[in-house]
């Protein structure tokens, strides 16, 4: 067996989990809209992991202290 068979095989959810953050950084590597990036961020959260609430805080403001 190849190696990346055996990953699929026995450790399905870093497999999935791997899978879904290279689908959502390509999705989302040219998005500029707030709004959208944080509505796939919760989306892929809630199918990822499937918490029971996921909420994004974001700090609204100037942003030169960074």
């Amino acid at each position: 067996m190849r190696a990346d068979v055996v990953d699929r095989r026995f450790y399905r959810s870093r497999y999935d989990a791997q899978r879904t953050l290279d689908r959502f950084s390509g999705q989302m590597r040219d998005e500029v809209d707030l709004d959208a990036l944080s509505r796939e961020l919760l989306a892929t959260v809630a199918e990822t992991v499937q918490p029971a609430q996921a909420g994004l805080w974001l700090r609204r403001g100037d942003h030169r202290d960074r």
